[in-house]
C-alpha cells in the first residue's frame, strides 16, 4: 500500500493509468473510495493519483488540530513523493474543491 509520508504523517494513496497527472481530493466523511467509478474513466488518460486525507480512511489520524492548508501540503506531499514534476490537475468534491482551490490560489505553479 502506497503511503506518502512527506509531512512527518502516514498519508494513504492510490495511482492507476498514465499520462498527465490528475489528483483527486475526496468530500468528508468519505476517503479514496469516493472516486472509484471516476478512476477507471480518468485512468485511460490521466494517471490518477486518490488520496485519504489526513484523518479519514487509511491515513493518520492525529490527535492535533490541523487545518484545510495542512491537508493541502499532504496532497502536495504525495506529488512530491511521487516524482511529479508537471502541474497536476486537481479533482475536489465538497471540502477536497475547498483545497483544490486553496492551492490554485496559494501555489499555482503546482496545479
Amino acid at each position: 500500500m502506497p503511503f506518502s509520508r512527506a509531512n512527518g504523517l502516514e498519508i494513504y494513496y492510490e495511482k492507476a493509468g498514465q499520462g498527465p497527472p490528475l489528483m483527486m481530493i475526496h468530500a468528508l466523511p468519505f476517503n479514496h473510495d469516493l472516486w472509484r467509478y471516476q478512476v477507471g474513466s480518468f485512468s485511460k488518460a490521466f494517471t490518477v493519483y486518490s488520496v485519504d486525507l489526513r484523518g479519514w480512511g487509511r491515513s493518520a489520524k492525529p490527535r492535533a488540530p490541523f487545518s484545510l492548508r495542512d491537508m493541502g501540503a499532504d496532497v502536495l506531499g504525495v506529488l512530491r513523493d511521487e516524482g511529479v514534476k508537471a502541474p497536476a490537475v486537481l479533482m475536489g468534491c465538497s471540502i477536497g474543491s475547498k483545497i483544490a482551490l486553496q492551492l490554485a490560489c496559494e501555489q499555482p505553479e503546482h496545479v
